[in-house]
Parts: structure tokens; sequence; C-alpha cells
């Protein structure tokens, strides 16, 4: 921990220079997760030749060692050299959500630096905000994590609590932001839509969190302009009023599609790392079948109990 914060007070030269050296790691000797970023690349590139194939995995852990290195920097980072790494259009429509008396969701992907996204955006958005984060098992990295995501103001929110935090800060117009394009566990409430022409599970908070803040739901759309240096375009994708289908995706599928559009247009900038089709939806289908016959089995039987006694 020590000296991750010392490397931290690095100057940029020494983070690349380090972000190179983890690429080279990665790609010629510890080949982090190849098989994985292949089997995702195939999935969402089925037609990508073999050298554009090794293009993009290249570009993938050069990006990615960056990214890592950036995160590091994150730490010492001051809020005037955060300001000028990333850049940002579109804020004028958050400012106007506001002036409207609307919060704000914001849904952000695993594209480019989402860890520089929040920090500016503790910076520069009109709101507080609150940043949904599923807490870490190890207790010095998770501190370590909350204390640089905040340290511009910014609120972490554990993901299990976000619907508290909701019914608690009803009357508080706010900014509240998700990492929408992880994948589920198996045992999570999910929802199913094509991505790319696969089909992908997404959490079901995604769609409720907005629809029970009655907020209006922005994409932040990132992208690489050199070496440590972002830009992020603000997109609006849904406003209230909402469906009050249970089963409506009309958020989710907006967002899907601003999805594709980003892994198409800098495919090497995504998280191919991340396994992000681990099971099929036909596996979810299965287990939780199986599932729910294990829980009336147990009703059945505890009933039996009871009756006897």
């Amino acid at each position: 921990m020590f000296f991750i914060r010392l490397l931290s007070l690095a100057p940029f030269w020494v983070i690349y220079f380090v972000a190179d050296i983890l690429y080279l790691l990665n790609y010629h000797i510890i080949r982090y997760r190849r098989e994985v970023i292949e089997k995702n690349l195939s999935i969402v590139f089925p037609d990508m030749s073999k050298a554009e194939k090794l293009k993009t995995i290249k570009g993938f852990y050069k990006n990615f060692g960056d990214v890592m290195l950036e995160s590091v920097k994150a730490i010492s980072i001051s809020r005037e050299e955060m300001i000028k790494r990333v850049t940002y259009s579109g804020i004028d429509k958050l400012v106007a959500a506001k002036n409207h008396g609307f919060s704000a969701v914001y849904l952000a992907t695993h594209h480019c630096n989402w860890e520089w996204m929040l920090l500016s955006g503790t910076i520069l958005f009109p709101y507080r905000v609150y940043g949904v984060y599923k807490p870490l098992q190890n207790k010095k990295f998770d501190k370590l994590l909350l204390d640089t995501r905040s340290k511009f103001g910014g609120i972490l929110v554990p993901v299990d609590n976000i619907v508290r935090n909701i019914v608690t800060n009803k009357n508080e117009v706010r900014g509240i932001g998700l990492v929408a394009d992880q994948r589920p566990h198996i045992s999570n409430k999910k929802v199913w839509l094509k991505t790319c022409g696969h089909d992908t599970a997404y959490y079901t908070g995604t769609e409720f969190v907005p629809k029970l803040e009655n907020a209006i739901v922005f994409m932040s759309k990132m992208v690489r302009k050199k070496r440590g240096y972002y830009h992020i375009d603000i997109i609006k994708l849904a406003e209230p009023p909402y469906s009050k289908d249970g089963n409506s995706t009309e958020i989710l599928s907006k967002y899907v599609t601003e999805l594709e559009k980003m892994i198409k247009e800098n495919p090497s900038d995504w998280l191919w790392s991340h396994n992000r089709w681990k099971y099929s939806k036909a596996e979810d289908e299965i287990h939780n079948r199986e599932r729910n016959e294990l829980i009336m089995s147990n009703k059945s039987e505890s009933g039996l109990t009871h009756s006897g006694t």
C-alpha cells in the first residue's frame, strides 16, 4: 500500500514508463486473461481478421496498462490537473435538468478510464455526485479506493444500499453514477438484451434506479484524445415520465445501443478482460429453475415439519 501511494506521487513520465513495462509483461509473458479477451472479441467481432484481432489485443493491453497506472496517479492528482486532462461537452444538458428540478443518473462504461471519469465528474457536474460501487473484500484496498474516489466531493454508496439511499434522500436533487456494463452474478436479478448480436445480462438496477429516483438519464461517452488526455460527451438517453411496466427496458435498450457504438468505434479501449459472457441465457434459466424448485421443496418440507409438530 505504501508503494502504491508513493508511486502515485511520481511525475507522469514515470507513470507511463511503468505502464509500458506492465504492457510488455501482460502481452508477452503473463498473457493476462488472454483466453477471455480472445473469446469476447470473437463474440463481438466474429468476422474480425486474425491481424485485426491481434492489433486490438495489443491496443487493449497498452491502454489497460495506462488505465491501471492512471488510476494509481488518481490517488494524488490535483483538481487542476484532472480538469486539464479530462474535458467535457454537454454539461449544459445537466445544468438544464437541474434547473428543471430533476436529478440525473449517469450511466458509464468500462471504456477508457472510468476512474478519471468519476473524479472529473465530481468536480465539473452541477450536482453532488453519488457513485454506486461494490465494496472490495480487502479492507485496506477498499479504503484506498473510497478515499480516492471521494477526494473531490463524491459520495460512494455500496450497491446493496442504493435503494435505501434513494428513499432516504428522496428530496435531494443530485447525480447518481452507475457503471452499467458489468456482468451480474448468476444469482442476481437481471435482464437479458442483445448486445452486438449476443444475449447479454444486465443488472435490473440500471433500469430501476433512474425510475425510482425519477431522474433524467445520461450516458458518458469517453474517448482517448492522446495518452493521458480524454474527452467525455454527455448524451441524454431518457427522461420521465417512464413506463410503469415492470418488464420495460426503455432505458437499458438505449444504453446498449450507445454502448455498441462505443465498442465498435474504439474497440481497444473497452475492458475485454472482464468475463462479460461467463454464462449463457440458457444456463441462467436452468439455474433459476433449479433454484425455484429448491425453494418450493424447502417450503414443502417446512410445512410438513410444522404440521407434524
